[in-house]
């Protein structure tokens, strides 16, 4: 009876915002546990972390909690929070809805500065995790790396980019593969293999004059960029560590009807 008594009182002192913020917390938090149903490998393959946050609790002078404070997190390890997320290393905890609940309801952001509240990342709710690595604990939010839309076109270049190197048995690309964004010697080589999936590149070539085995695997793309030419197409590789270019000869007669491999389509 007093359950009963308890669930009415709720609804009757409930305000239509306060219902709209349980209902948009309750579906942001099932979107976060899909996030999490996968390894922090494949979660940084996908996500980045949009924003990181301090997190306060404050009282009034009776010791009674009064709100729960965020602000923007505003370290000076933040390229390190994010290369060690890129990495994934550390762990990544999604908030318990019930605590998510009970902080919005005495939830305040704090703004640090004066700055414009577009150029900051300003919430209306509880963080969806935390993220703990290296000693650090930060409240989080993730971000996709590409939207629908950029997916989309993502898709279109990975199709060109796979019938391209499926038609070609060379390739010409700088194998300084310790430095991205930067190009040192390029030469061509023979294509002996490759592996192409939705967000990396795994290269096998052979110095044509040496006949040494070179191996590359381009990690965690972005995005994919190409130009034509009478001879080949250009290619870029956007990566978080750079970019990377190569050159591949086309045959325009073989890039129909070539098979692609549906990994290239799996959005995990």
């Amino acid at each position: 009876m007093i359950k009963k008594i308890q669930s009415i009182v709720e609804k009757i002192f409930t305000t239509p915002e306060q219902k709209r913020l349980i209902l948009k917390t309750s579906e942001k938090h099932n979107d976060a546990k899909n996030i999490l149903n996968r390894t922090l490998n494949e979660v940084s393959l996908f996500y980045r972390i949009e924003s990181f946050y301090s997190f306060e609790e404050k009282t009034n002078d009776k010791g009674d909690l009064t709100d729960y404070i965020f602000s923007e997190y505003k370290g000076e390890d933040l390229d390190i929070l994010n290369e060690s997320f890129r990495k994934s290393e550390g762990t990544l905890f999604l908030v318990d809805e019930e605590i998510k609940k009970k902080i919005n309801k005495k939830f305040r952001y704090q703004k640090l500065s004066r700055v414009s509240q577009r150029t900051e990342n300003v919430i209306n709710q509880c963080p969806d995790f935390i993220y703990e690595t290296a000693g650090n604990s930060i409240w989080v939010n993730l971000k996709e790396i590409r939207t629908i839309e950029e997916e989309e076109k993502h898709t279109n270049n990975l199709e060109l980019l796979y019938k391209s190197l499926f038609q070609t048995e060379e390739i010409t690309i700088d194998t300084n593969f310790e430095q991205y964004s930067i190009t040192t010697s390029e030469k061509t080589y023979s294509l002996n293999h490759f592996r192409l999936d939705r967000n990396s590149l795994h290269l096998v070539l052979e110095d044509i004059d040496t006949k040494q085995h070179i191996t590359h695997t381009f990690e965690k793309i972005q995005s994919i960029a190409y130009q034509n030419n009478d001879k080949n197409k250009r290619f870029w590789l956007y990566m978080d560590k750079g970019s990377y270019r190569f050159f591949i000869p086309i045959n325009n007669d073989k890039l129909n009807n070539i098979p692609i491999d549906p990994i290239i389509y799996n959005i995990y």
